[in-house]
């Protein structure tokens, strides 16, 4: 009888249980994926043994044998900071680990580099996936610009997906309609008589991307157009926004009299912080969040926010990687698949009519 050694999981590998029956790695190979070839009675013993000592395959060996990898690549340029985004790499990932494919992440953190240095550190990224032969390479946020610098990195994968693409690009690619949300925003406040918007949580992203279609650049654009003030004082970034509002607040100068808030976690943010100054939202001042994430139910007032079908974008963007994964060959000549997610405006209580709030 063969003993089994204790031993964590998955650290026994397939050339060490070949020594403990005196066989070749082949051979037992053949036995766990029950190919011919292995007497009967030795290949069940090999698979017991192998499920005792808590065995598993290496996946790249396996992408070696089958001329095809079951790794998926992630290149992100920074770690997910808003709840649209972890949200939607845990979903992500749970979705691919279903269909036995599993997610290599690599982040390139670009806060206080270059754009040269930032391409540089996403081209390696990408040089590294190649490597590895991943069956597919998702990236994201990916504008055109970026595109155009991170080209030849692109075309050395047969399938990269954009997700949360800014712009129309010429490869598969998902993209938020954030104009049509971010007008959605602005009619609701027209609607209610609002004649001056704020932002809150601008980040670095939206300051340097040359895409018009960031969800700042976009509720500016689209407020100067509606005849609404929106001046950069209003404008408060995400790292300091807790005290650049307080700031702004205790200076006494003029308020609009509605805010657009990046996200749902900011909109609480601010709703605390007018509270600390004795002003109360919708009475005093509107919030509209963005992402509709559950704690935009549980704040007090709820806020109405802006969103999109969460598992309706995973299911797109699964159905494209699996298409990669399982269709290596497909030509290119097909051409590149998209998605557009159309927004939601969910009505609550955080926005109310104007009464010249402006100071």
């Amino acid at each position: 009888m063969i003993e089994t050694e204790k031993r964590p999981v998955s650290s026994m590998t397939i050339c060490e249980i070949a020594k403990v029956f005196n066989v070749s790695p082949m051979t037992v190979s053949n036995a766990l994926n029950n190919k011919p070839g292995v007497a009967r009675g030795k290949a069940e013993l090999i698979r017991e043994y192998a499920a005792k000592v808590g065995y598993q395959p290496s996946y790249l060996a396996r992408s070696l044998q089958n001329g095809r990898s079951r790794t998926v690549g992630l290149c992100l340029r920074e770690m997910p900071s808003d709840p649209w985004s972890g949200m939607l790499i845990q979903k992500i990932q749970a979705r691919l680990y279903e269909n036995d494919l599993y997610l290599n992440t690599i982040v390139t953190p670009s806060a206080g580099l270059s754009e040269m240095e930032q391409m540089k550190r996403e081209k390696w990224a990408l040089d590294f996936f190649a490597g590895i032969k991943t069956g597919a390479v998702l990236i994201g946020p990916l504008d055109m610009a970026r595109f155009s610098s991170l080209s030849d990195a692109l075309r050395k994968h047969c399938h990269v997906i954009a997700f949360d693409s800014l712009d129309t690009l010429p490869i598969t690619h998902l993209r938020l309609d954030l104009a049509e949300g971010c007008r959605l925003a602005i009619s609701l406040l027209q609607e209610n008589g609002h004649r001056s918007i704020g932002y809150i949580g601008r980040n670095w992203f939206e300051e340097k991307c040359p895409s018009e279609n960031t969800r700042y650049c976009r509720i500016r654009q689209l407020a100067r157009q509606a005849g609404m003030k929106f001046c950069l004082e209003w404008s408060i970034s995400a790292e300091n926004s807790k005290d650049e509002l307080s700031a702004l607040i205790a200076s006494g100068h003029p308020l609009p009299s509605a805010f657009f808030c990046h996200s749902d976690n900011f909109a609480l943010l601010a709703i605390k912080v007018f509270s600390e100054h004795g002003l109360r939202v919708p009475q005093d001042i509107s919030i509209i969040g963005f992402d509709d994430q559950p704690v935009a139910q549980l704040a007090t007032p709820d806020i109405t926010s802006i969103g999109f079908d969460l598992d309706a974008y995973v299911d797109h963007l699964v159905r494209f990687v699996l298409d990669a994964v399982e269709n290596p060959g497909r030509n290119r000549e097909n051409g590149p698949m998209s998605y557009l997610a159309a927004p939601r405006l969910m009505m609550r209580h955080s926005v109310g009519s104007s009464c010249c709030r402006c100071r």
